[in-house]
């Protein structure tokens, strides 16, 4: 089987959907099939493309022996009309390129931006191909939780946004949920039938991430760990008033990894405290070296009931890699943690709650590990993405 993965970010860039589609078309190429990837040139996180890339129309390469194309895109940040002409600019430059796609089996494409599902309906068609939404986000409804001020959350966009939506959900052959919360929601509140949804989540390489011992950890100062972007879903305030309430403890030190747009807000936060420590992005395949020097990874979310069917991405590097989680927040990630004791669950944006949690691991490193072996048996059992993407081919191709 040819399957087209059409996507508007991708490797080289760092996120939660690159590594996810990274990974997507790596075994499906190592489960025999032949891949090609459409893609923009790489501007994530950036008001213009990656050095290397600058000026070009497309372009095409290889990453991991997989075949990428990549077209113009008009690059820029935020929520204002340019990120609309940002998904737009995809969009058609995607659709413009489709004379230089093969003819394929399976188009699967990625959510949001929605609007890229346009052209996916074009080529599926064109190619007489099933067609595959995978759903990471549920865009437009999360626009107005996320940014009610947005452009995206006012009418008429967003009601023909919504339009677009229902459109796209019957031409699919099959959708794809990223979280069991996104799942229930297509099938419970959006009506669509269990059999046309399928669950492909975020999953780790279990060559990448594997258990390393907690006593590299163990000595002081005791590092938290906030590795991943920086958005406004995560509610990262929450741990700079953690920080500030643990000044005291000489022995606790917070570090954020990653970048993203409430950044530079965060830094402000933490002008005046020296347990605060910012870095930069590392690659995938620097995480695992930043999780064995740390005592556990802090995973929070906005104190919405909208996040609560959110699961961030970043959470199964960390168990995989034996470290365990404290996570400010509710829905199904909780009671996975809960139940299988990988971690602490607190509410999400009380920061006295998340200080009490880092206080314990800080004091008790032994539950720590026990917590982080815990989380590490059970996602290389069921996350590995071998096992995720075997499972969601059973029902892709039926």
């Amino acid at each position: 089987m040819h399957v087209l993965l059409l996507t508007q970010y991708y490797a080289p860039e760092i996120g939660a959907a690159q590594t996810r589609l990274s990974a997507t078309a790596r075994f499906l190429k190592a489960a025999g099939h032949e891949v090609t990837v459409l893609t923009a040139m790489p501007n994530h996180l950036r008001d213009s493309v990656m050095p290397g890339y600058e000026g070009k129309r497309y372009i095409e390469e290889e990453i991991d022996g997989i075949r990428v194309l990549r077209t113009w895109v008009y690059a820029s940040t935020g929520r204002s009309f340019k990120r609309l002409i940002n998904y737009l600019s995809f969009t058609l430059s995607s659709a413009l390129a489709a004379s230089k796609t093969p003819n394929v089996d399976l188009v699967f494409f990625e959510s949001p931006p929605l609007f890229l599902g346009v052209t996916a309906v074009a080529l599926a068609r064109r190619n007489r191909a099933r067609l595959v939404m995978n759903i990471s986000d549920l865009w437009p409804a999360s626009v107005r939780a996320i940014a009610p001020n947005s452009v995206f959350a006012k009418a008429p966009l967003y009601q023909a946004a919504e339009r677009l939506e229902r459109w796209l959900y019957k031409r699919c052959d099959l959708i794809t949920a990223v979280t069991p919360g996104i799942e229930e929601a297509l099938i419970e509140e959006l009506g669509l039938p269990r059999e046309k949804v399928a669950y492909l989540p975020n999953g780790i390489d279990s060559d990448i991430f594997k258990p390393v011992d907690h006593q590299l950890a163990q000595s002081s100062p005791r590092v938290f760990l906030t590795i991943g972007s920086h958005g406004y879903a995560h509610g990262m305030e929450t741990i700079i008033e953690a920080a500030r309430s643990l000044q005291h403890r000489e022995d606790i030190v917070f570090r954020f990894v990653g970048d993203g747009s409430v950044k530079a807000e965060l830094v402000s936060m933490a002008c005046d405290l020296d347990n605060v420590i910012f870095s930069d992005p590392v690659p995938l395949n620097g995480v695992p070296n930043e999780l064995a020097n740390c005592t556990a990874s802090l995973v929070t979310l906005r104190d919405d009931p909208f996040y609560d069917r959110t699961r961030p991405a970043r959470t199964f590097p960390s168990l995989a890699c034996a470290r365990p989680i404290i996570f400010a927040g509710r829905g199904d990630f909780a009671e996975l943690v809960r139940a299988q004791d990988c971690g602490q669950v607190v509410p999400p944006g009380v920061a006295s709650a998340l200080a009490q949690a880092i206080e314990r691991y800080a004091d008790e490193p032994e539950i720590a590990g026990q917590h982080g072996q815990n989380g590490a048996h059970f996602t290389h059992q069921n996350y590995s993405w071998s096992v995720l993407i075997n499972r969601w081919l059973e029902k892709a191709l039926t």
